[in-house]
């Protein structure tokens, strides 16, 4: 492998929230650099604008090196140069440096020629949707994911196809959060969540992105990035969602959401619920006598709840509504909510 050498900057390397393996591709021909972040289950490929001398590409051994050596070199220079050097011919290594365009330390991480790629071209699938909306949509569902730590393989976000809207659901194999308001979807996509944040950040300064899919992953194609996810099977998260209920509540979100601050001093705080002729009592678990009492609308038998009071907030907040209804059993809670006639949001909660 000859010396490889490249100028640029690395502006989106602090969204990166996991990587296993991380790829670069010098491009001497279109000056690019491209960087390609591996996970087991997705891979996001991303253009950068580079003065490039040398056309080639690397896999690096270890990602965390590279990734605190871009971090530490940009608290100096926004620009960084980057270049190769070969320190073993069988079996070959490659070693690359990483310094600042204005001086600093000179790191290096090792790695091994690999073949050259390029971005994931759209196929003749390709569907296009507003930017805008897919950033809405994730907002929306995301707080769904962190609680539990089981069926990993299912965390992420499902862009499910519907009849005229389809919607976007968020599950980590425990909770639940439903958005409906995208336009109807040729194909189901499946966001992973090692990728969310980096998507997120990417969509900033698009108005439309372009969806398509093959027959092991869909894509997410903007201007000069490509998002890939390994294709899920569907799941029938509406019957997690038709779950039988014992009781029903209509709720001022607004009243509750200011109930559950003043007894909690931290979002992380439990809280109990005490539902029972028309009256909601929020008592917060640790000290018994921090309690506010607020009016609802309610149908069913006294019941109690205990949950954490983020797990309550997170997806009140979501709901841009004066009231939302809460379907109720000892072990989930179903927060409904219309905002307009094409958005509708619930969200399952098991506690």
């Amino acid at each position: 492998m000859k010396a490889l050498l490249a100028k640029t900057s690395f502006n989106f390397l602090h969204k990166i929230s996991s990587a296993k393996r991380i790829y670069l591709s010098f491009n001497e021909d279109e000056d690019t650099l491209l960087v390609r972040i591996v996970n087991d289950d997705s891979m996001a490929t991303i253009k950068l604008d580079a003065v490039v001398a040398g056309s080639g590409a690397l896999e690096l051994y270890s990602v965390d090196d590279f990734i605190q050596a871009v971090k530490e070199t940009k608290k100096f220079s926004d620009l960084i140069y980057l270049w190769t050097i070969r320190v073993r011919k069988d079996p070959p290594m490659d070693e690359l440096m990483i310094r600042g365009y204005k001086g600093g330390w000179t790191y290096s991480v090792f790695g091994e020629e690999v073949e050259p790629f390029d971005l994931e071209k759209p196929n003749d699938k390709t569907f296009d949707l507003d930017a805008h909306l897919l950033i809405r949509a994730i907002e929306k569902v995301k707080h769904a994911l962190p609680y539990s730590k089981k069926k990993e393989e299912l965390k992420g976000i499902f862009l499910d196809p519907g009849e005229r809207l389809s919607c976007a659901v968020g599950f980590d194999g425990n909770n639940l959060a439903l958005y409906r308001e995208l336009p109807s979807l040729p194909f189901p996509v499946f966001i992973s969540r090692k990728v969310l944040t980096l998507l997120k950040y990417l969509l900033k300064n698009h108005y439309k992105v372009y969806l398509s899919s093959d027959e092991e992953f869909t894509h997410i194609h903007g201007k000069n990035w490509t998002i890939s996810c390994k294709k899920r099977n569907p799941f029938d998260y509406q019957a997690l969602m038709q779950k039988e209920f014992s009781s029903e509540a209509e709720v001022n979100r607004k009243s509750l959401i200011e109930a559950i601050k003043r007894v909690t001093v931290s979002d992380k705080n439990q809280i109990i619920l005490n539902f029972y002729e028309n009256t909601l009592l929020l008592v917060r678990k640790e000290y018994p006598d921090v309690q506010k009492r607020i009016d609802i609308d309610y149908l069913g038998k006294p019941l109690t709840i205990t949950l954490k009071a983020k797990q309550l907030l997170e997806p009140l907040k979501k709901i841009p509504t004066d009231k939302v209804t809460l379907k109720l059993n000892n072990n989930n809670i179903l927060i409904q909510g219309w905002p307009s006639y094409s958005e509708y949001y619930s969200c399952m909660i098991q506690v």
